[in-house]
């Protein structure tokens, strides 16, 4: 078995240009996705519990649903690195 040659210049190019616009791609859709969700996040808050009012109250919602999704979502390792550095 021979072995394997340099990739051509033109070839390596290509998949370079390949794999970056499938980046872009998947970087777009993901963004568009998290503006959606944050978008229905943010109407279901203003309709169900403010009544589209903006109040302290508001203010006091969204502390205690990020308290309660940074415990939920918060990874292991952040947990862990948060701790060691107090």
């Amino acid at each position: 078995m021979t072995a394997p040659q340099h990739l051509q210049p033109p070839l390596l190019a290509d998949v370079r240009q390949r794999i970056d616009a499938a980046r872009q791609r998947v970087a777009q859709a993901v963004n568009a996705e998290l503006t959606q969700l944050y978008w229905q996040i943010g109407r279901r808050i203003s309709t169900e519990l403010l009544h589209g009012q903006r109040a302290d109250y508001g203010k006091q919602v969204m502390a205690e649903l990020a308290r309660q999704l940074t415990a939920d979502f918060e990874k292991p390792e952040e947990t862990t690195r948060g701790t060691a550095s107090k």
